[in-house]
């Protein structure tokens, strides 16, 4: 089974994958079928937590354990899937709360050939603000993907000499660009300032500030560079998306967390064999649109 075959699951080929482990055990697709997997072992619910590394050989990615994934019906049906309930929901008999996606429903768009001058312009702007502290700025994410459909944000990933330096000194002068930093993400994203435009929807920028010599660094520019070089799997991916925004509606979190069997399996065959993957840890959960 290749990645590209991987969006066009259906309800029933977990179980499928059940019945024949041989079939993806060691393939491309083993991150996701090991995701359906999970969803449909009897005792699913159970949460045990892990890390957010994954190994291409592993059965199960711990990641998955410690992520409620759906927690409405519509998404459950979608997926095949029982309700899933969050650690927390286990004890006090609650589902956990999302964050929402700025603006209303989450949009997946055709792709739109202004994005690349859009972030030059951007690029520019953030040159000026913040002067030498800036090393490099890359575009990165689906609008940095010659005809994928994307959610109209332009992400962009600024690396720096030192992020002690740029905590105490690229916060003013991004807020004067209308940015807003958003500390809660540190949690997800260890090791990196996160920032937000259009803080209150709809969202149209997103700026990651990290050191070059970060692993994450280099992880989102080869996941990039696969995509705009495998334009099967970035089909695949599209779809994927369209049909991940069309069930989780305004859930940013469980969109993301979604998407990530589909990214591990991507990273995975740009890699190689026998590399390890990181992933990012589950988006946090919050209530309101910022």
């Amino acid at each position: 089974m290749t990645i590209a075959k991987m969006s066009r699951i259906g309800p029933g080929d977990a179980r499928c994958c059940r019945r024949d482990r041989s079939v993806w055990v060691g393939s491309r697709a083993e991150p996701w079928c090991s995701f359906l997997e999970l969803c449909n072992a009897p005792g699913h619910r159970k949460a045990v937590g892990g890390n957010a590394h994954f190994s291409v050989r592993r059965n199960l990615p711990p990641f998955f354990a410690s992520v409620s994934y759906f927690t409405h019906a519509r998404r459950a049906r979608l997926y095949g899937l029982n309700r899933l309930k969050s650690r927390s929901g286990e004890d006090a008999g609650t589902t956990e709360s999302m964050e929402r996606y700025g603006g209303g429903s989450i949009v997946v768009s055709d792709y739109n050939p202004a994005w690349p001058a859009t972030f030059e312009q951007e690029r520019t702007s953030l040159h000026t603000a913040l002067g030498p502290l800036v090393l490099t700025i890359e575009h990165i994410g689906s609008t940095a993907v010659p005809g994928l459909a994307a959610k109209p944000i332009i992400d962009l990933q600024l690396s720096v000499r030192s992020l002690a330096e740029a905590r105490s000194s690229c916060v003013g002068p991004l807020q004067a660009l209308g940015y807003a930093y958003m500390p809660q993400y540190e949690a997800r994203l260890p090791g990196e300032l996160f920032f937000r435009k259009g803080l209150s929807g709809p969202w149209t920028h997103h700026l990651h500030i990290l050191q070059g010599d970060h692993p994450r660094w280099q992880r989102r520019l080869l996941f990039r560079d696969y995509l705009r070089n495998h334009p099967e799997v970035a089909r695949a991916y599209a779809k994927l998306k369209r049909d991940l925004a069309a069930a989780f509606d305004d859930d940013i979190s469980g969109y993301m967390n979604a998407k990530t069997a589909f990214v591990a399996a991507t990273m995975a065959e740009a890699l190689g064999p026998g590399e390890q993957v990181l992933l990012d840890r589950p988006l946090p959960p919050e209530t309101s649109r910022s």
